[in-house]
């Protein structure tokens, strides 16, 4: 992982799971970059996560298998199986509730920084680990 991958508030690993920091950023690169070694690893992307960032497993719509986890934002669906990831991009809400999608995209999405860049790109807001779970922080 380059340090050019992370953004403040980005989940990594390191002894164990935290948030990035500026600080975190310039060491992560100079430990890198002197010691060629990485300061903090990427965090895989599970369905544990997924349900930590507010993903809930649906069965209704056609467009996914059942099970895919998904979460609804005001103009995306982001839907994750345990073999791909994927985004439907629609023009209203009203077509996001419907199902009915346009612009389906697919992504190697595998890390948990990786979504939460992708997220922040298409939405504008961050992705935040919901307030019952403090097992991460």
């Amino acid at each position: 992982m380059k340090a050019n991958e992370l953004r403040i508030g980005n989940w990594v690993n390191g002894n164990r799971p935290y948030q990035v920091n500026i600080n975190v950023i310039a060491t992560h690169e100079i430990e890198r970059k002197f010691k060629g070694r990485n300061y903090c690893e990427p965090i895989p992307l599970t369905e544990e996560w997924l349900v930590k960032f507010g993903f809930e497993r649906s069965e209704h719509c056609n467009m996914f298998n059942a099970y895919d986890f998904v979460l609804k934002t005001n103009c995306c669906l982001f839907s994750y199986t345990s073999s791909d990831f994927s985004l439907g991009i629609a023009p209203s809400k009203r077509v996001l509730d419907s199902c009915d999608f346009i612009a389906p995209i697919h992504s190697s999405i595998i890390h948990v920084h990786q979504l939460q860049n992708l997220f922040h790109a298409l939405t504008g807001t961050e992705l935040i680990l919901s307030e019952n779970d403090s097992s991460s922080e």
